[in-house]
């Protein structure tokens, strides 16, 4: 089982839904551990461009991925859709993940910039294939995958 945590969002929202992974991107052989907001809203995995950045990643370096707009609440950006292995650490072994994952093109133009507070998404394309049970009150998320190609889940009894 992958175990999540709670953290603060805003000041003026309750704690939000995070889970950490090891985001691995086979093109151009860069990885690095994230903290992704969980987002049962959204349909994919996205990375933001903090933790863009933050990997060391060019978007224009990334020539198999798929150009995709995505729309959300706070507006439209522009992705860069690539393959990508997620690992997660678990107190039963690593639980691997391989998928899909949008990179987003923008770079803020400042440090202070909105889009740099922007967390990291875990979507549906990943949490449709789990069991999701969370609890703010008693900080506790956990995510339970379900046997599918998709994972590779450590043995259990």
């Amino acid at each position: 089982m992958i175990q999540g945590y709670y953290a603060v969002l805003s000041e003026e929202g309750p704690p939000a839904p995070y889970v950490r992974a090891f985001v691995y991107l086979p093109e151009v052989d860069l990885g690095k551990t994230i903290h992704f907001l969980v987002d049962t809203g959204a349909d994919s995995n996205c990375l933001h461009p903090r933790d863009v950045a933050a990997m060391g990643i060019d978007p224009n370096d990334l020539h198999s991925a798929q150009p995709i707009e995505t729309a959300g609440i706070g507006g439209a950006l522009d992705y860069q859709r690539t393959e990508c292995v997620l690992l997660f650490d678990t107190t039963e072994g690593l639980v691997a993940w391989s998928g899909e994952i949008d990179i987003c093109e923008l770079q803020a133009p400042s440090p202070d910039h909105y889009l740099q507070l922007l967390p990291s998404l875990i979507g549906r394309n990943f949490l449709n294939l789990c069991h999701l049970s969370a609890n703010a009150s008693a900080n506790s998320l956990t995510i339970d995958p379900i046997p599918h190609p998709s994972f590779t889940l450590p043995n259990r009894p």
